[in-house]
């Protein structure tokens, strides 16, 4: 069991209700003050990015809050910024692509160097050494869709396929997106849903391709099963699922044909399937792959977790445990830095804004 220990000289006096005071916010009423990512520098100090909002909050090497700032192109102030995604060159940050695929790239004084364009969708990216950043993109064609990994070059935003999967218009219910890191000069592809591991040297080149060791298959009377389920949640609890801005009759006539689509589905399951075999993959201080496994029940505060050594071996399994935070483990909520996590986490039982950052001692890992 790794334990996750509150660091309690780190983040002291921080004003949270009115530093998070966007936690609260809502766009379309839907919740988005939750969407609030995390960036380390080298220095350990920290950046948090805010949804829908045109500036980002800078905290220093002992987690206290200096200020928030804007990112500015001759003196004018940038807006419709989106989250901070990486830091490439070791001082420039980049954002993750906005609805028009620009990408903007600003040192961490908030002057903008350049804007970098993509024409596709992208899930995930990462800085490597080169001056490049790879991604994970995809895109529609006529009757396929098209998944792929290219490396942008960062200088002349020229882009080069590392690798691609086309799948047919009819099962995008099932989503072929690898998650990627960077270690040692390697890219790292790692899929959920197709239970392999890619890795690349930092130029593309194919190095080796494999399975991950503990993949389960569901089995057709299991996939039939877990549909039946859903269907029973719908026809038995279907007020559990109304937006309140839906009329109630367009609702439940959309609850039917989603109903008739998973009969459908459930009809045309014929082999098994591989089960996702986790949900998120961080990388440690020691340049080591943790891989999450998906919790057996929603919001279970228990993780197992497996450690993927740099050598392409898997070296232990662990469970993560924090008695204090309710626990949201992806990369854009936390990062090993020089053997802790920093985090952007909700505390339990917190009077106001629940949300904190804060640096975790990792016991027992």
């Amino acid at each position: 069991t790794v334990r996750l220990v509150p660091d309690e000289t780190y983040a002291q006096d921080n004003q949270w209700n009115k530093i998070f005071s966007s936690y609260t916010d809502t766009l379309g009423g839907k919740a988005i003050g939750k969407r609030k990512t995390l960036q380390v520098l080298l220095d350990g100090s920290a950046v948090v990015s805010h949804t829908n909002k045109n500036f980002y909050t800078l905290f220093d090497s002992n987690g206290k809050y200096v200020k928030e700032f804007s990112v500015k192109q001759g003196g004018k102030v940038l807006k419709n910024l989106t989250p901070i995604k990486g830091i490439i060159n070791q001082n420039t940050f980049f954002t993750i692509p906005d609805n028009k695929g620009n990408i903007q790239c600003f040192d961490f004084n908030g002057t903008l160097v350049k804007t970098l364009n993509l024409n596709y969708r992208v899930s995930d990216m990462v800085a490597l050494n080169n001056n490049k950043i790879a991604v994970v993109g995809t895109s529609s064609q006529t009757t396929k869709h098209r998944f792929f990994i290219a490396l942008v070059d960062f200088n002349t935003n020229e882009e080069k396929v590392i690798w691609e999967h086309f799948v047919d218009r009819k099962d995008l219910d099932i989503n072929f997106d690898p998650n990627i890191e960077f270690i040692d000069n390697h890219i790292i592809a790692a899929f959920p849903t197709l239970g392999g591991i890619m890795i690349f040297d930092q130029n593309g080149k194919l190095m080796t391709n494999e399975k991950i060791s503990w993949v389960k298959y569901l089995s057709v009377e299991e996939q039939q099963s877990l549909i039946r389920k859903e269907i029973e949640d719908l026809k038995n609890n279907p007020q559990q699922r109304i937006d309140p801005s839906i009329d109630p009759q367009l609702y439940k006539e959309k609850v039917n044909e989603w109903i008739q689509k998973l009969e459908s589905k459930m009809r045309q399951i014929s082999k098994p399937m591989i089960e996702p075999a986790f949900s998120t993959i961080l990388k440690t201080s020691a340049d080591q792959l943790l891989f999450f496994e998906i919790p057996e029940k929603v919001g279970e505060n228990r993780f197992h977790v497996w450690m993927y050594h740099r050598d392409g071996k898997f070296v232990g399994k662990y469970m993560f445990v924090c008695d204090d935070y309710d626990l949201s483990i992806t990369p854009s909520k936390m990062v090993f830095f020089n053997g802790y996590i920093y985090a952007l986490q909700n505390l339990k039982n917190a009077e106001g804004v629940p949300l904190r950052l804060v640096r975790f001692r990792v016991i027992g890992l």
